[in-house]
C-alpha cells in the first residue's frame, strides 16, 4: 500500500475539550487555548509522517480551519506542487468554493486538524 492511502487510516491522538476554553491572544488574534502551538507541531510532525503531499496535484485549503495545518505540513514536506485556498463551514455554508477547472487533478484536502469530518466531507 503507497504512503498516500494512508490519509483516512491514521487515528490523531484523543485531546478531549475543555467545555469552557479558555480564549488566549497570540499575535494579536484571540484563539481558544486548547492545544500549546509545540505539542500540535508534535502531532502534525507525527501525521507528516502518514502521507506524501507531493503525491498531490493541487492541495486545498480550506481557510476555516486548515490553514495552520496545511502550512505546516506543507513546510515540513517541503510541498512543490499547486495550492488552492477555498473556505467552508459546518453549517455547510460556501464561502470560496472548489474552483470547477480543478477537479481534474489529483486533489489532496486539508482541513481542521481534530473535528468530526463534516465539512471535509461537504468538501469531497
Amino acid at each position: 500500500m503507497g504512503k498516500e492511502n494512508h490519509l483516512f487510516e491514521y487515528n490523531p491522538p484523543l485531546v478531549e475539550f475543555p467545555a469552557n476554553p479558555e480564549i488566549i491572544t497570540i499575535n494579536g488574534i484571540k484563539v481558544y487555548n486548547y492545544v500549546s502551538p509545540n505539542k500540535m507541531f508534535d502531532y502534525i510532525k507525527e501525521f507528516s509522517k502518514t502521507i506524501e503531499l507531493n503525491a498531490f496535484d493541487v492541495l486545498l485549503i480550506n481557510q476555516k480551519g486548515g490553514g495552520f495545518f496545511a502550512n505546516t505540513l506543507m513546510s515540513l514536506q517541503k510541498y512543490r506542487g499547486a495550492k488552492c485556498n477555498i473556505e467552508y463551514h459546518r453549517d455547510h455554508k460556501i464561502v470560496i468554493p472548489v474552483p470547477e477547472d480543478i477537479k481534474k487533478f489529483k486533489l489532496g484536502v486539508l482541513d481542521d486538524i481534530w473535528d468530526g469530518g463534516g465539512t471535509s466531507a461537504d468538501i469531497i
